[in-house]
């Protein structure tokens, strides 16, 4: 049995998600691979923070720009500064998962650390791609 678990805050609010699932019996048992870096935010540092602590799979790039245990997003307020007219949101919504981690400041921190370089990218070779397959060459 799997269950997923959501708590949201808000102002004036708060939202639980909960469900329940049947694990198949129809598993992959190979290993997986998530390929994340400082873009990587929102649900899709969750994402990574789950399958990394929950599924064991192994994490490969540069430190999430979202959360390990927790992200702000969903609604948003608004702000106009007067004078420079720049505008500047700020989040309403809190998630966290229910991994027991403990509080971190920072992303989920990949099991491989790769960080491509300015030639690397120029000369459009994708060092962590490349790191991936030459790990699964390997185990």
């Amino acid at each position: 049995m799997v269950n997923v678990h959501r708590r949201e805050k808000g102002p004036n609010k708060e939202r639980i998600y909960s469900f329940e699932m049947e694990a198949s019996n129809i598993q992959f048992k190979g290993k997986v691979y998530v390929i994340v870096n400082g873009r990587t935010g929102s649900t899709a540092s969750q994402f990574a923070a789950i399958m990394k602590h929950q599924c064991g799979a192994i994490i490969v790039g540069e430190e999430t720009g979202g959360g390990d245990g927790e992200t702000n997003a969903g609604s948003y307020a608004k702000l106009k500064l007067p004078a420079s007219e720049i505008l500047i949101r700020f989040p309403l919504v809190r998630s966290t998962n229910d991994l027991g981690l403990a509080p971190k400041r920072g992303g989920v921190t990949p099991n491989l650390q790769v960080h491509p370089s300015a030639r690397s990218i120029s000369d459009q070779k994708d060092k962590v791609l490349e790191t991936v397959i030459q790990h699964i060459k390997l185990n």
